[in-house]
């Protein structure tokens, strides 16, 4: 009866599980028909669109360090984040790139859209912050916080002497229009020793709101960000065009494009 068949809902199911992987080969498992001829479809746009140059590399622009220190294509997209008539339009003066969604980098000449794809792949929403200056010094100190001092004789130590301190890896900024100087010979959490606009030199004041270009995968909290996510959720926020929209716009904008063009936005204290 209905009573029973209650009963037999409410009951809890366990199952035990064999987990098996099997190993496929490319091109030993028959492609999906309909699937296949949209790609195939697809595919010559899909390629121009890819060929399309939006601007040109005057020297190498790599995502080299950039798990531990500025790096040149992680600045160039924070400067895009920032930059976009988006960004400007909403008021950021802030442009702030985790290193983890920088994946790769430009080489020195035309740069086409699949370059941009291959740096920034993620397909992630542009998302402009309305945020206290306390919020955003959290947020570098935790940032900051990825990295430590290597050890006497410790091998992958940058140019800096640091190395990745296990602590959300992916995390270290990326920044434009900031200027930072810390000491990672700190405790972490209390590593900024001084945070300026680029423009203005103005320090960071905690009790000041400043507009913060990232990406949503930030602002929600990712790669340990924490302190934006719970700063934007109940601040003004705004979604806008992709990043590598910005990217692109950016290429577009400005080019020719050289290393040179994205100076160090964060500085290393040392004794």
């Amino acid at each position: 009866d209905d009573d029973d068949d209650d009963d037999d809902d409410d009951e809890r199911v366990s199952a035990v599980a064999t987990l098996e992987v099997i190993d496929l080969p490319a091109g030993s498992y028959p492609p999906h028909e309909a699937v296949a001829a949209i790609v195939a479809e697809a595919a010559p746009a899909i390629d121009v669109y890819k060929r399309t140059v939006v601007g040109e590399a005057v020297t190498d622009i790599t995502n080299r360090g950039c798990y531990t220190s500025n790096c040149k294509a992680g600045m160039l997209v924070a400067s895009a984040l920032l930059g976009s008539s988006f960004a400007r339009a909403h008021g950021a003066v802030v442009g702030l790139q985790n290193a983890g969604g920088t994946r790769s980098s430009f080489s020195a000449g035309n740069v086409t859209l699949a370059d941009v794809l291959t740096v920034t792949p993620f397909q992630d929403a542009v998302r402009v912050c309305s945020l206290r200056g306390g919020a955003l010094l959290a947020a570098l100190e935790h940032g900051l916080g990825a990295v430590r001092p290597a050890r006497v004789g410790e091998a992958g130590a940058d140019e800096d002497g640091l190395v990745a301190a296990g602590y959300a890896p992916h995390a270290f900024p990326q920044l434009a229009g900031l200027r930072v100087c810390y000491d990672p010979d700190r405790p972490r959490g209390s590593r900024v020793l001084r945070a300026e606009l680029a423009g203005s030199g103005h320090e960071l004041q905690p009790d000041e709101t400043y507009g913060l270009a990232t990406v949503g995968f930030v602002l929600r909290g990712g790669d340990g960000y924490a302190p934006l996510r719970a700063a934007c959720e109940g601040a003004a926020s705004v979604t806008g065009p992709l990043d590598s929209e910005t990217v692109a716009e950016l290429w577009r904008a400005r080019s020719p494009l050289a290393a040179d063009d994205f100076p160090p936005a964060i500085e290393r204290m040392r004794a």
